[in-house]
């Protein structure tokens, strides 16, 4: 499992007293749902994920009264198994820019205050001009980029002390061994052909083959090429 420095973050934004709704942005295959899911699984009891595009039906939860009363009657109608327990449920609205109203509904989760919210969207971000109503000052904002060079390290098995004691030659201001340099150098290069995108540093973990590799940024870029 790759490690993103965003979960300390999001456990920051967890910690405030009175939060806000928070939104995770930033392009497609970034890791985005994937760190919400990893944060929600170490820090609360259940979760209520809502992807509108997976399923656009769940719109009709922000389709009446947006009360929050009003909602959480709607969602446990829905997803008759969840709690919704107050600091204990967290609630995920996941590509929300395809439901106006979700993000319109922020505004009122994070005045009510019982219930930690996250939103996120696809692309470059979320098109909030749909909305009939952006909640502004009721959110904050995270914005998530493919692995940084850091991370991608963890990723290739390299300790965080490790890393940590790098640091340090550079705070000192001292030269770094070259037994140690050369190795930096070395999974910068791979750094540099792989890039920071999870899936594709994922199957690099894996299996070690640049074939695959290469395959899978092709299918990327023509993904981000066929929006």
């Amino acid at each position: 499992m790759l490690q993103r420095k965003v979960i300390r973050q999001l456990r920051v934004w967890k910690q405030h007293k009175k939060k806000k709704c928070l939104i995770v942005q930033g392009a497609r295959q970034v890791g985005k749902t994937f760190a919400v899911e990893q944060f929600a699984a170490e820090e609360y009891e259940e979760l209520l994920e809502i992807n509108f595009k997976e399923t656009p039906s769940a719109m009709e939860i922000f389709s009446g009264d947006l009360s929050v009363e009003a909602m959480c009657t709607a969602i446990q109608f829905r997803y008759p198994k969840l709690m919704m327990k107050p600091g204990k449920t967290l609630i995920f609205l996941d590509e929300i820019q395809e439901c106006p109203e979700a993000v319109t509904s922020l505004k009122f989760w994070a005045i009510d205050d019982r219930f930690d919210v996250i939103a996120s969207g696809s692309l470059l971000g979320i098109d909030f001009r749909r909305s009939s109503s952006y909640p502004v000052g009721y959110v904050d904002y995270i914005r998530m980029t493919g692995l940084d060079f850091e991370e991608f390290l963890w990723g290739m098995g390299v300790a965080p002390t490790a890393v940590e004691s790098l640091r340090e030659y550079f705070d000192r201001e001292k030269p770094v061994p070259a037994a140690v340099h050369h190795q930096m150098m070395a999974y910068f290069r791979k750094y540099i052909a792989i890039g920071g995108m999870p899936e594709i540093v994922w199957a690099y973990v894996c299996n070690h083959d640049f074939r695959e590799t290469d395959r899978l940024q092709k299918d990327l870029l023509q993904g981000y090429l066929s929006h």
